[in-house]
């Protein structure tokens, strides 16, 4: 745009902005003396003690709220009329104002405000719809308050409490939704008048412009869909996306004028003026870390930060999951939905038994057969903290090639808002901090047995089979401590098993809370070394394939 007519319209949308606020105050307060009315009337009739009193209040609280809901009406109708035809006016007047001569032809206020009430707004909402949703709220919501004092007794003060929050004025109760739903509502439809009045004065000249470009405010209330749009151009209105696009929406089309420099000059921005041409994303980008990242997410943020578009984000103004993208690029970290939540253990080690079965009659590897059922593993990595050891970071890529893709994924999805930190000690653990940590030994399977923890954190239903079978095993069976059993006093006195008849009586260790068990990690420990061939516990062995297979 122009300086003059750029300038001009961001000011005029700053005004807008007050110009709604004053028209919502007008509106609430017409809620507000109503709701006094029908405050002052529970009052006076000291609550409904009666049903015969519940139904003559409720009569009385009717009247008030169709007579507050017919002032709005005609607020409104009178209000949005003058909106409509100020908006034609002082757009006109912009437009003949930008260094160019210019005819325009005026649209009729009439029939702008016309078609504008009949479209709806926000979806679905038209101005009478929003009209007889208000006044249903308010009668729903005394109703409901003087309902439940006459079926429990309530006092008259009670009542009213539970609707204003207050008897000493207005305060949040439940009428407050009822209040916020009008804001909300009149706001977006007093943008969507404006805006349908200067695309009819734009349709009724649309020979003098080249285009419409997509204009959305520099700041962090603008929402990532709008932001993304922000600067797009359109050959006709009938291509661009309907304003407003969502509630409390602040986005509008300004022309391209033929015969002049759309792009010269400054646009405004919160923190100040910055070129004409920049963009909403090219603004996000200049930005503190702090403030992409409150308005991207820390997911997105690490993404944008890498170079991702956000377009990637929104494509056809739509957002997208991280999952949604990564699936439609064909990325790593994709997370379809778990198909059978509720699987039973007997399930799971049943579709165990039958893989393992089929292994062995096929003579395969047990992953060879379990790779038939889903894919495992993942090519991407997992994010770390920096100064992570190497060797670690490498044996729990390995150890990923050994789980279903599916958990990899999430975990790996995870790891980009907190990453974890890889190190390598004497004795191997799984920390699940503010940091996860993942601690490998020198034991070349230490990585697959913590990763096995890793997952126990991050699926639940992984847990709540493994407390199902942990219970089926060793029901009524006593707890004793590992280093009194095995007579290695590297075990800690804490850590105590109910050994049943397992190979290793560590696959009995349990953890205060039943948040993690031993029964995941050391199976696949088991699985990766074809210790399943043996055939020595093949309960435990098909529990362990059933839930790499079906979890």
């Amino acid at each position: 745009m122009s300086v003059t007519y750029f300038d001009r319209m961001l000011t005029h949308a700053v005004y807008f902005e007050r110009y709604k606020t004053h028209e919502i105050d007008q509106l609430i307060k017409v809620i507000d003396a109503a709701n006094t009315s029908c405050k002052e009337l529970i009052a006076k009739t000291n609550g409904a003690a009666t049903k015969a009193r519940y139904a003559e209040i409720m009569r009385a609280i009717t009247k008030i709220k169709d007579e507050a809901i017919e002032v709005i009406d005609g607020q409104l109708k009178l209000d949005l009329g003058e909106l409509v035809k100020s908006e034609l006016e002082s757009t006109a007047s912009m437009l003949k104002n930008v260094g160019v001569d210019l005819e325009l032809v005026m649209p009729a206020p009439e029939k702008v405000y016309a078609a504008a009430t009949f479209m709806p707004f926000a979806g679905s909402v038209t101005f009478e719809k929003m009209l007889n949703d208000l006044g249903d709220g308010v009668y729903d919501t005394w109703d409901m308050a003087v309902r439940t004092g006459y079926l429990t007794g309530q006092t008259a003060r009670e009542i009213n409490r539970a609707v204003l929050g207050s008897l000493k004025g207005l305060l949040p109760g439940t009428m407050q939704k009822i209040r916020n739903a009008l804001e909300r509502n009149t706001r977006t439809m007093l943008s969507h008048y404006a805006e349908q009045a200067r695309n009819a004065l734009y349709r009724a000249n649309e020979d003098l412009f080249l285009g419409y470009r997509r204009l959305e405010t520099l700041d962090g209330r603008t929402c990532l869909e709008c932001g993304i749009q922000d600067g797009k151009v359109y050959k006709t209105l009938d291509e661009a996306p309907s304003l407003p696009a969502h509630y409390n929406c602040r986005g509008l089309y300004l022309p391209l004028i033929r015969g002049i420099d759309n792009y010269e000059g400054e646009r405004a921005s919160k923190d100040g003026p910055v070129p004409a041409k920049t963009t909403w994303e090219e603004w996000l980008k200049s930005q503190p870390e702090s403030l992409q990242k409150d308005i991207l997410g820390p997911s997105r943020y690490q993404l944008f930060k890498n170079g991702a578009p956000l377009g990637g984000f929104v494509p056809d103004g739509r957002k997208l999951s991280l999952e949604q993208w990564r699936a439609i690029e064909g990325n790593t970290a994709f997370i379809p939905k778990i198909e059978k939540p509720n699987l039973t253990e007997t399930e799971i080690t049943s579709r165990g038994s039958k893989i393992l079965a089929r292994s062995r009659e096929n003579k395969t590897g047990i992953f060879e057969e379990l790779r038939k059922e889903r894919e495992f593993g993942s090519a991407a990595a997992h994010s770390f903290v920096k100064g992570s050891s190497l060797e670690a970071k490498a044996m729990i890529k390995a150890a990923q090639e050994f789980y279903p893709r599916e958990w990899v994924n999430e975990s790996i999805t995870r790891s980009i808002d907190s990453p974890i930190k890889a190190k390598k000690t004497t004795r191997a653990y799984f920390r699940n901090g503010k940091i996860p940590e993942i601690s490998v030994s020198a034991s070349p399977t230490s990585a697959l047995h913590e990763m096995g923890h890793r997952f126990e954190s991050r699926i639940p239903d992984i847990v709540r089979l493994e407390k199902e079978f942990f219970d089926r095993r060793t029901g009524g069976q006593k707890s004793i401590k590992l280093r009194q059993l095995t007579g290695n006093r590297g075990y800690r006195p804490d850590e105590v098993t109910k050994p049943d008849k397992f190979l290793n009586p560590y696959i009995g260790k349990h953890y205060t809370g039943d948040k993690y068990f031993e029964i995941l990690s050391m199976g696949v420990e088991r699985l990766a070394g074809a210790k399943y061939n043996q055939g020595v516990d093949d309960d435990f062995d098909s529990f362990i394939i059933g839930l790499l297979a079906g979890v």
